[in-house]
């Protein structure tokens, strides 16, 4: 969708709460890569933490 809050269509977060491309509520990477550079940009290695849904052991069995 668009990355621009005034060109985001109505109904979707980023054209719900967003008034620019800079200045957003919420943020999400366009990919791994991405994702990867960004959280060494946002949070220091200390701040990063393991994490597994407690559903995940009901959901999924242990081999997996």
């Amino acid at each position: 969708g668009a990355t621009s809050g005034l060109k985001a269509a109505a109904g979707t977060i980023r054209g719900d709460y967003s008034s620019s491309r800079q200045m957003n509520l919420v943020h999400a990477s366009d990919g791994a890569e991405a994702a990867a550079r960004e959280i060494e940009l946002y949070f220091a290695a200390s701040e990063i933490c393991s994490y597994q849904p407690t559903l995940t052991p009901w959901m999924k069995a242990g081999d997996e």
